[in-house]
């Protein structure tokens, strides 16, 4: 392809290369190449546009659109955006809508990672279900000077921790009060340093470890009379 001073442009199939590959030059350079895989190499920024594509159920259209075949089953990956270094043939990161739910239309979304050389197929590191529930694989470290939970419902705000076949401690903020404590049979510790200060039973016994200080007032014994009082 050429104006009418230079050529400009060519489109040709380069048998000697490995794999073989159907190039687009432009000025000279390779701008995009498929290889007899059908896989595709952009050179350059790659836009995407919105028309002809399929639109949200607000008629906003996709900016971009992953699609890949096959049946749909529960479990099952559908389309995937993968990231690779640039002399590397194993994708190392990627991006799966996965489905999460019992019906076809229930997909969330799976970010996966190699987190050693010998996981060649990737863990899911985080999925985002479409329930709305996010699991995460690892440790979440948050840098900031605070983690806040705080529903957009206007509800409690809740954080549990469960242990299978064990405790559960839940800490939660109400409109009134703050709590904590286990929602499991099983007793409670508070600690300091390591060590336990304070153990809250299940039937409702307190031990504690160290002296209890009345600061001011004094402490009551089951009622408030001068004869209950320390």
């Amino acid at each position: 392809f050429s104006d009418t001073t230079n050529s400009r442009g060519r489109i040709y199939y380069d048998h000697a290369s490995s794999p073989e590959k159907l190039i687009l030059e432009t000025t000279g350079t390779t701008a995009l190449s498929i290889d007899n895989s059908q896989n595709a190499t952009f050179a350059g920024t790659v836009s995407v546009e919105t028309s002809g594509v399929p639109t949200l159920a607000g008629g906003t259209p996709y900016g971009l659109l992953v699609r890949s075949g096959g049946v749909n089953s529960n479990g099952t990956y559908q389309g995937s955006i993968g990231f690779t270094e640039s002399s590397d043939t194993l994708v190392r990161a990627a991006i799966m809508s996965k489905q999460t739910g019992a019906d076809n239309d229930q997909h969330g979304l799976a970010f996966m990672t190699h987190p050693s050389a010998s996981d060649v197929n990737g863990s899911i590191a985080l999925l985002l279900e479409h329930d709305m529930n996010a699991t995460f694989a690892g440790n979440v470290l948050a840098e900031g000077s605070s983690l806040t939970h705080k529903p957009s419902s206007g509800g409690n705000g809740q954080i549990n921790a469960s242990r299978t076949s064990g405790a559960t401690v839940q800490m939660q903020a109400q409109s009134a009060l703050g709590i904590v404590g286990t929602t499991s049979a099983h007793d409670l510790k508070l600690i300091a340093n390591s060590t336990t200060a304070l153990t809250l039973a299940t039937n409702l016994n307190a031990t504690f470890a160290g002296n209890i200080n009345a600061v001011a007032g004094g402490i009551n014994l089951g009622a408030t009379g001068a004869a209950n009082l320390l």
